[in-house]
């Protein structure tokens, strides 16, 4: 089941971890197959600490700090086809200070640009995102081919280290398979995604997405899983990006860098009874180039079938 795929990502900007898979428990909540729908609330925490350039050094000690509150639907429409929706509330804060991301310093003057990193919390929606998946079986494995569009719910401002998102729009292609080997209370599964991003500055900005975990059900109620989810895109390096912090490319940087990376993580999830369960999760950036290192992050969720 796709589930919380925005809130994943709501690091937003130049952290950007979407499809990270931190809230993403493929048959794990114990609602699954027992309900037609189920509705997701969750909460995740992020931390990064310092850019990660193009070459791999890690220079200067800039944090953000994002909490994240996300309500996520999911509805089968009939026995293969499923229905998808979810919108992230984002709370962000950046120890950056104001020189590296001030409007009132740029060549060609942006007054839709708000000032955030003053160091405070500055909070809003980010992006719908809406999309249909369909379930059936190739051979032993489960197979889930989905189509998820992100669409930002309002024009926000993405200049900033803690800005909420790249308000761009957004458009992913892929399939994921599961298998469940016999006998056994052992599972695991891959996917790759393609995303298609809307262009800025005439740059391609276009992503793949890769993810493998694997789990066990550790008795009726509990289960565990491990995962690794990575990216690799267009867009442009840190070299590229330059520090011209008065130039049209400095202003559309958070859009435009390439934002790569590797996250490793752990979850478990418990389903209390037949209509709710909870999950819990912790992860952190394994590689990256291009941008924000998370240092960790964590979730939970409560999950109810309908």
């Amino acid at each position: 089941m796709i589930a919380a795929m925005a809130a994943s990502g709501a690091c937003a900007a130049q952290t950007s971890t979407v499809g990270s898979g931190l809230t993403n428990f493929p048959d794990a909540a114990g609602t699954e197959g027992q309900s037609r729908g189920t509705i997701t609330l969750g909460y995740q925490f992020q931390h990064t600490r310092g850019l990660i350039l193009d070459n791999g050094d890690i220079p200067g000690n800039t944090t953000t700090d994002a909490h994240i509150l996300y309500l996520a639907v999911n509805y089968m429409l009939d026995d293969h086809w499923e229905a998808h929706a979810e919108l992230p509330f984002i709370r962000k804060r950046s120890s950056g200070g104001p020189g590296a991301h001030r409007p009132d310093l740029l060549t060609i003057p942006h007054p839709e640009a708000e000032f955030l990193d003053d160091g405070n919390y500055h909070g809003a929606w980010q992006d719908w995102i809406l999309g249909v998946s369909y379930h059936t079986d190739w051979g032993r494995f489960g197979v889930e081919p989905h189509l998820i569009a992100t669409i930002p719910s309002h024009d926000y401002s993405h200049f900033a280290n803690a800005a909420i998102g790249q308000n761009l729009w957004k458009l992913k292609l892929g399939v994921d398979f599961t298998r469940r080997l016999e006998s056994s209370n052992f599972y695991y599964s891959f996917g790759y995604s393609y995303e298609a991003w809307e262009k800025v500055l005439g740059t391609s900005l276009n992503k793949h997405h890769f993810r493998a975990s694997a789990g066990y059900f550790f008795g009726p109620r509990i289960s565990g899983r491990i995962f690794v989810n990575a990216r690799d895109g267009q867009g442009l390096t840190t070299t590229e990006v330059g520090s011209d912090r008065t130039s049209e490319i400095w202003y559309q940087h958070d859009r435009l860098t390439k934002h790569n990376y590797a996250i490793a993580g752990l979850s478990a999830s418990y389903r209390i009874n037949d209509a709710y369960s909870v999950s819990v999760t912790g992860a952190r950036m394994v590689w990256g180039r291009n941008v924000h290192d998370l240092k960790y992050a964590y979730g939970v969720e409560l999950v109810r079938g309908f």
